[in-house]
């Protein structure tokens, strides 16, 4: 689990749950090529948290280099991973 403003609390929250697989939390841009290694599957659930009040435009200049940012990561780390992509606006970032 993977956030530039932390995930320890949610990833503590998940380790919990009656499985096999492991969750381990990584903060930070430093540490993203790191979470990604040996991923299989990553969702990208990233980006500024949205206001009404914004337009599609001005949400995909916020969000845009956040995704570009993981696809090159994902690109170089783990290439034949699923890239699950849930940012807004979807209908822009995802062809």
């Amino acid at each position: 689990l993977y956030d530039v403003m932390g995930s320890a609390g949610i990833a503590c929250d998940l380790s919990h749950i009656e499985t096999k697989a492991n969750v381990t939390g990584y903060i930070g841009s430093r540490s993203l090529r790191e979470s990604l290694k040996g991923s299989d599957l990553v969702m990208i659930a990233a980006g500024s948290a949205m206001r009404s009040v914004w337009t599609t435009e001005e949400i995909l200049e916020i969000n845009a280099p956040i995704i570009k940012e993981f696809a090159h990561a994902c690109a170089h780390v783990c290439p034949d991973a699923f890239i699950a992509v849930i940012t807004s606006p979807i209908d822009t970032l995802v062809p």
